[in-house]
């Protein structure tokens, strides 16, 4: 458990990226601009990742991404118990 604090801000971010990931390359489909996809597509991670890092998010989601991640690990350990299969 003590890399779970990392893997839950880095999961956090992770899954930031890919939200806006998915707003740059549908945000040309919905309103046209004269730029490039590349833009299109980094425009939104930069902004994405800095409204979390910069605008407080983070502070607020992290803990929500470790506490997740704990739930899952627990609820794994407990369905390889329950099965009868070491860990």
């Amino acid at each position: 458990m003590a890399g779970a604090d990392r893997l839950g801000a880095w999961s956090l971010y992770v899954a930031a990226a890919c939200f806006a990931i998915g707003i740059g390359v549908l945000s040309p489909v919905a309103s046209p601009r004269n730029v490039t996809f590349s833009v299109a597509v980094l425009e939104p991670v930069l902004v994405v990742l800095w409204g979390l890092t910069f605008g407080g998010w983070a502070l607020v989601l992290w803990p929500l991404a470790f506490f997740t991640h704990r739930l899952v690990w627990n609820a794994d350990r407990i369905a390889t118990v329950m099965s009868g299969a070491e860990p």
